[in-house]
């Protein structure tokens, strides 16, 4: 799942996930999101003692090209890459990060941090500034052992767009995390999620979207592209969406995101796509063993 540039602008979650300061160590993370229902404390299940938090990872960056002035930036190329007293475990994490940055390149997957950049910027140039024009990242937070960027694409092409992903990754193994290795319940917070959904497309709908986006068919459309039940009051889902591929750890909980898949052509009728749970709401359905104990309240 994909952020289009309208979610860089939203998500920079550590003020709204989108601006570019690919060398600072840590960044708080918040997205402004629709607040949901406080969980029931009586259906909290005992937590144990919090383990001794580690210290944030130093993160560097990996760079090559230069910004080109005409072209507003592009033809930089940007990665991070985490240093650590354990060797193994660097290598690990920083392996882990490449190919999640190129997880859809299979002969990507084994280039060092080095090697990617430098790839980019060769394939940048020999194909004429088209494809891939820019990489750069953002530290949305890195404490307690958890990592979290998110990488920002630019692409130019029929349709230039902006294209944000996040990863989670655990500092002391270096190995990335998905979310079933925080939550033991996602059956539960993916109801949870499907209820935020629905609330958020029943309140776009209800807006004057003629007037947003200035095309009266687009508007009469939306409802079923967004697969709307009126009926119901609810969005109708496959049965495994929506998927957890796209998250991230933040100080204040976990923000998912979640697209309808809209053409290009008309992807600023979709609603915000990220959805954020504090961990207050979190708390009944987190593993009490995993990442994610030290900032349970």
């Amino acid at each position: 799942m994909r952020f289009s540039s309208a979610a860089l602008l939203h998500l920079l979650w550590a003020g709204a996930l989108l601006g570019c300061q690919p060398q600072a160590d840590e960044q708080a993370a918040a997205t402004t999101a629709d607040k949901f229902l406080a969980a029931d404390s009586a259906d909290r299940p005992s937590v144990p003692a919090k383990p001794v938090a580690a210290a944030p990872v130093k993160v560097v960056t990996v760079a090559a090209g230069k910004e080109e002035d005409e072209t507003e930036g592009q033809g930089r190329f940007e990665l991070p890459q985490v240093q650590l007293p354990d060797a193994a475990v660097a290598a690990r994490l920083n392996q882990a990060i490449v190919a999640a940055s190129f997880w859809m390149e299979a002969d990507w997957l084994q280039l060092s941090t080095r090697q990617a950049v430098q790839r980019c910027l060769r394939e940048y140039q020999e194909n004429d500034k088209q494809g891939l024009t820019s990489l750069s990242y953002n530290v949305v937070c890195n404490e307690h052992g958890v990592l979290t960027l998110a990488l920002t694409s630019d692409y130019l092409g029929a349709y230039p767009y902006t294209d944000t992903r996040c990863f989670v990754f655990d500092t002391r193994t270096g190995r990335r995390l998905r979310v079933a290795d925080l939550v033991r319940d996602t059956t539960a917070l993916r109801t949870r999620w499907r209820t935020a959904i629905s609330q958020r497309v029943a309140a776009h709908l209800r807006a004057d979207l003629v007037e947003t986006l200035g095309d009266s068919a687009v508007a009469a459309e939306l409802p079923a592209l967004l697969h709307w039940n009126a009926a119901k009051q609810q969005v109708t889902f496959e049965a495994n969406e929506p998927r957890f591929d796209d998250f991230a750890v933040t100080r204040r909980g976990l923000t998912l995101a979640y697209s309808f898949g809209l053409p290009h052509v008309i992807q600023a009728a979709e609603p915000e796509r990220d959805y954020s749970f504090t961990y207050a709401e979190l708390r009944p359905w987190l593993r009490t063993d995993g990442p994610l104990v030290p900032w349970l309240p």
